[in-house]
């Protein structure tokens, strides 16, 4: 302890960052404490050990990020010492090859946020998981309030999902990402996109939240998401992927509020032509079955995926429809006459729905916000687009809600 503790201050002394750094590296929660460091870096009027200690101590105290207390030292007195000097060689993206430390940093030149990438070191889960996709936690490093936040990582080019971002940035109701960057792998030369966004809690809309949730909190998050979709739609793109697992929610004591998330499959309206209609084929409405997808209002399509989503969020069950995998299969197939049959069939099934809808209002008091909800929710699945209303109009029935 006693040399360990000479060693500190003749490193400090001589303002010998590389030393200090190897010396935290060796003997920081072994041979010596954060504590003991903090009094040292006071006594000795070391600035840049002093701000480390102190950052260290504040994102210690996030919840869950599966980080030792000497392993956020290490990486706080690299950020404040050495971090600049690659900045400054446009050398953004650090892994440990380069630094020596645990955990992966990235800079972010535009917004100037550095962010310490957890991704799923000694047990930190992955937050999601996708085809191209993986979503884990990240700190954004702040000298005053750091936070835990969401690292989407993508391999390969997400231009799509990138520039829808960028064209709904301020849209109330839509994911908006904090930084977007890019990188190239050292060791393959495969290009990796990162999208990092504000961790929300509870976060995706599963059946769990769905059940937590009062009647009114069920209104705010529908009002949150059509004018996420308004404003979506506004800028001319569409999503083509709504499901509740693409709806994020956060929620505290006296707050809720949700947005749309994941526009890995938006795109502008224009070149939507002959896509598929929604990514998950259950949330897919019956023009999915036409023969011909090029005369398709993909913006109807949202609402009737949307729909699906407040219908679920309301009764906290799907339609009847999604408890085989019938529609999802044939969707797949290259089969147009089972298509014909299979399209019918759904459409029948969303009458059925909305005739138990009409019961379900007329049981209701005239007027009554569970009664126009409900008829929110069966003009959103209405099987033909052209008698679907637009996000705007649906916006509009919400304000006597």
């Amino acid at each position: 302890m006693v040399k360990v503790k000479s060693e500190f201050k003749a490193a400090i002394k001589n303002a010998d960052y590389d030393q200090i750094q190897t010396l935290i590296h060796k003997n920081c929660g072994k041979k010596i404490t954060v504590s003991k460091i903090e009094k040292l870096a006071q006594t000795l009027k070391c600035e840049p050990l002093e701000q480390a200690v102190a950052s260290c101590k504040k994102m210690q105290a996030l919840k869950d990020t599966k980080v030792e207390e000497n392993e956020l030292l290490e990486i706080a007195f690299f950020i404040e010492t050495k971090l600049k000097s690659h900045i400054d060689k446009k050398d953004y993206y650090l892994k440990s090859d380069k630094t020596g430390l645990s955990r992966t940093i990235e800079y972010d030149p535009k917004t100037k946020l550095t962010f310490i990438h957890l991704k799923c070191h000694n047990g930190a889960e992955k937050l999601g998981k996708g085809y191209f996709k993986t979503v884990t936690k990240s700190i954004q490093y702040d000298r005053n309030k750091p936070e835990l936040v969401a690292h989407a990582e993508q391999k390969g080019s997400a231009d799509q999902e990138v520039q829808a971002l960028k064209k709904t940035k301020d849209i109330k109701g839509v994911i908006q990402a904090k930084s977007i960057t890019s990188h190239k792998e050292k060791a393959t030369g495969d290009k990796k996109v990162s999208m990092v966004f504000k961790m929300y809690n509870p976060g995706a809309l599963n059946a769990a939240v769905i059940k937590k949730l009062s009647f009114n909190e069920k209104l705010k998050i529908a009002h949150d998401l059509l004018t996420g979709m308004k404003g979506l739609h506004e800028k001319g793109l569409v999503h083509r992927d709504l499901k509740p697992g693409n709806v994020f929610v956060d929620k505290d004591k006296n707050h809720i509020k949700a947005v749309v998330s994941d526009l890995g499959h938006g795109c502008k309206h224009k070149e939507a032509k002959g896509k598929i209609l929604n990514a998950t084929k259950r949330y897919s409405p019956p023009q999915a079955f036409n023969a011909n997808l090029d005369k398709i209002d993909y913006k109807k399509s949202d609402i009737f995926s949307l729909g699906i989503v407040f219908f679920e969020i309301l009764f906290e069950k799907q339609p009847e429809w999604m408890k085989n995998n019938l529609l999802q299969d044939t969707l797949k197939e290259n089969d147009p006459a089972k298509k014909k049959v299979v399209k019918k069939q759904f459409i029948e099934q969303i009458q059925l729905l909305q005739g138990d809808l009409k019961k379900k209002i007329a049981e209701k008091d005239a007027g009554s916000k569970k009664a126009l909800f409900m008829e929110i929710i069966s003009d959103m699945l209405e099987a033909s687009a052209s008698k679907r209303l637009s996000a705007d109009n649906l916006l509009q029935k919400f304000t006597v809600l």
